[in-house]
């Protein structure tokens, strides 16, 4: 309003304060804080620490104990067992490249394994169980598991499957022990360990028989096998018993490129 005075008020002004990020260390700040003080232990609860470290130690050296005999037990029963599976496919086969029909039914796969039987002249051939494995797929033959219901059956076919080359509708056709999913995962291990060489030493020579590959370029021969760590690792020397020869003579088969597949007897 006119004629009247107004009076000014300062605007308010904060204390400052003063920001000190660093630890104090003068003598009467570190009096001020407290001090932790180490507290004497009794000869009573030493004792007792001690009784409980031997405990934890002895429950350390029980269970590291405990855990290698079950590692041990677990690789037996593994042993067993691949034993068990070899011991069911003693009189099995696996014939592969047999063409397929649509809609095949059983009775259509014994006929075709009969009729095969005849023509290799096998006399009094008889089977347990045939059929074609996994599900039918477009464009894909399925092999087929045969066992024999007698073991000299099984020798006397695989005797005689060297004259399928000489028969027209079967020179595709292949005969082979069946093995157990550990065989052939050892197998399919060491043929692409024999590619790879193949290809730094392309007129070598190998073959695989009782799960070791023999290797052999200009009269040497190397022996590979797979090791307790699932690695290749080379051997000692050759096998010396009756199994499948791989060789890179003549045609080519499902599952090895360049490759066929005969049986040593």
């Amino acid at each position: 309003m006119p004629g009247k005075s107004h009076k000014v008020v300062p605007a308010f002004k904060r204390p400052r304060v003063e920001s000190n990020s660093s630890t104090d260390h003068s003598p009467e700040s570190a009096s001020s804080q407290p001090q932790l003080t180490k507290m004497p232990i009794s000869k009573e609860m030493q004792t007792e620490f001690d009784k409980i470290n031997n405990s934890i130690n002895t429950l350390s050296n029980n269970l590291a104990g405990f855990m290698s005999v079950m590692t041990r037990e677990i690789s037996d029963v593994k042993q067993e067992m691949e034993l068990l599976r070899k011991q069911m496919l003693v009189k099995t086969v696996i014939i592969t490249g047999m063409p397929e029909k649509t809609q095949e039914t059983f009775t259509d796969t014994e006929d075709m394994v009969r009729t095969l039987a005849a023509k290799l002249g096998m006399q009094n051939f008889d089977f347990d169980n045939v059929r074609r494995m996994g599900r039918p797929r477009p464009n894909i033959t399925r092999p087929i598991e045969l066992t024999l219901l007698r073991l000299r059956d099984k020798i006397e076919l695989l005797r005689l499957k060297p004259m399928l080359q000489k028969i027209p509708e079967y020179n595709r056709l292949y005969i082979n022990n069946a093995r157990t999913n550990n065989e052939m995962r050892i197998r399919k291990q060491l043929l692409d360990h024999a590619k790879m060489l193949k290809l730094q030493q392309p007129a070598a020579k190998f073959r695989i028989r009782n799960d070791q590959l023999e290797f052999t370029d200009g009269g040497l021969t190397n022996v590979f096998k797979i090791g307790p760590d699932g690695k290749i690792v080379e051997g000692n020397s050759p096998a010396e018993n009756h199994a499948m020869d791989v060789t890179t003579a003549g045609a080519s088969q499902p599952g090895g490129a360049g490759l066929h597949y005969s049986f040593r007897q």
